[in-house]
């Protein structure tokens, strides 16, 4: 269920979490003030850090949609880390990363807004991505990639060919899903494991055109073009600096809503979510588009748990508004 602890500060943390769907919020409280380190996603995971420092958990995760993980106990993680040096040299590797990007968390937290900052919806996206995207070649292997992905700090690639042609994308998560979950051979070239069905946007699109297509699309992730060519990536951790994740959450919390009861809980974190858009400089034109949205998936929901409640319509449809 959204909203549900998985794994609060201070807990011995028993179980190794892969994220099979949905999506969990991973934060610390300090002096009252709540400090997002991340947002975790399909084939990511969590629960490693305390098991291998053989300590309680500092952070807090949490969902934020109905989520479903595969649970390792911490027996049978430690046993296959200390079987397979690879595994912990990867761990190891991780869990420095993820202590250096909390310590970054932490200080960013403490530093007042900029107007540059509070007018984010208004920036383009050329001004969020990296001017130097870093590439992978289709035949390159999941190990290579892999190996790239923890020496840049990166959480996806795009993959192209000499010719800057993209053919994908290939993310953290994939690589993970293929070889743990799926048991294919690291020496696998990644076009067998990258995510082949991908979503573009320009680089002089402004941030909300790009929120806009994450939520029409229901992807993550959009590799930016400058005249056709890649130029980088933006995902929703970009967006997690304008709120723009609290909108994305919300839709897939109304898409997977049960009930009609569920689907007006979710109803009612609209104002909140639309005010804080504002709040963070969205212009009423944008945030009228994002309304509008809401709007039309939820018509959708209903229509579709009233079609569950009372069976097929005897006739074809169509729902005007």
């Amino acid at each position: 269920m959204p909203k549900s602890p998985i794994v609060s500060p201070s807990d011995d943390v028993g179980s190794f979490y892969v994220i099979r769907n949905g999506l969990v919020k991973s934060y610390l409280e300090e002096d009252g003030k709540e400090v997002v380190i991340g947002f975790l996603g399909e084939g990511e995971y969590f629960g490693e850090i305390s098991i291998l420092s053989h300590s309680p958990s500092q952070a807090k995760y949490e969902t934020l949609e109905h989520t479903f993980c595969l649970i390792q106990n911490k027996a049978d993680f430690l046993s296959m880390v200390h079987r397979r040096p690879a595994f912990s040299d990867y761990f190891h590797q991780i869990i420095s990363q993820k202590v250096n990007k909390i310590y970054k968390e932490m200080i960013s937290c403490n530093t007042p807004l900029t107007p540059i900052q509070f007018s984010l919806y208004r920036r383009q996206v050329k001004d969020m991505v990296s001017s130097f995207p870093i590439f992978c070649n289709p035949k390159s292997t999941a190990r290579d990639a892999a190996k790239q992905l923890l020496e840049k700090n990166l959480d996806a690639l795009i993959v192209a060919d000499d010719a800057e042609s993209i053919k994908g994308i290939l993310a953290h998560k994939d690589i993970v899903k293929a070889i743990l979950l799926e048991g294919q051979d690291p020496s696998q070239p990644v076009e067998k494991m990258m995510e082949k069905k991908f979503n573009t946007i320009e680089a002089e699109s402004f941030i909300f055109d790009a929120l806009h297509h994450m939520i029409k699309h229901k992807t993550n992730r959009l590799i930016v073009t400058d005249k056709g060519k890649p130029v980088g990536l933006l995902t929703t951790l970009d967006l997690l600096k304008s709120k723009g994740i609290e909108v994305l959450s919300l839709i897939k919390n109304i898409e997977a809503a049960p009930s009609i009861a569920a689907l007006n809980e979710a109803r009612s974190d609209v104002d909140k979510v639309l005010m804080t858009l504002m709040n963070e400089g969205a212009l009423a034109s944008h945030v009228c588009k994002i309304l509008s949205e809401f709007n039309d998936k939820m018509v959708k929901k209903v229509l579709q748990i009233a079609e569950k409640e009372l069976g097929r319509p005897p006739v074809r449809y169509a729902w005007l508004a």
